[in-house]
């Protein structure tokens, strides 16, 4: 706010939160109860638009997920997000990367001795 002094403005801001938050909570609790408007059928006249809004967002979460999973080709999981040209490529360097990452894990893996020694292989 321009009629607040720069190093009071932090709390000027901190101020108008929780008097929006005061004003919000105090709305809430004079708010009526469901029951009355049920009564009054406002409460049915939203609940097929919440319907309809409930299957649409069923259908694009379901709509999205088919498009990222990956799909099966021969017997290979194969990336839906690679280029059919590449697909054999990105196979080739998956496996060379988990080859990879396992042999690492195997050469930083403590020697065998002290774990027979303790009883623990």
């Amino acid at each position: 706010d321009s009629r607040v002094a720069p190093t009071l403005a932090a709390t000027s801001k901190q101020l108008d939160k929780q008097l929006k938050t005061d004003n919000l909570s105090k709305g809430l609790q004079q708010r009526p109860p469901e029951s009355p408007l049920v009564d009054a059928k406002v409460a049915p006249t939203l609940a097929a638009t919440a319907k309809q809004l409930d299957k649409q967002l069923k259908t694009d979460t379901l709509s999205k997920g088919l498009q990222q999973r990956a799909s099966m080709v021969g017997s290979a999981m194969v990336d839906s997000r690679v280029a059919p040209t590449l697909a054999a490529t990105s196979k080739q360097l998956d496996k060379q990367l988990k080859t990879d990452n396992l042999s690492k894990g195997l050469q930083q893996r403590p020697p065998e001795s002290p774990l027979v020694d303790a009883k623990v292989a």
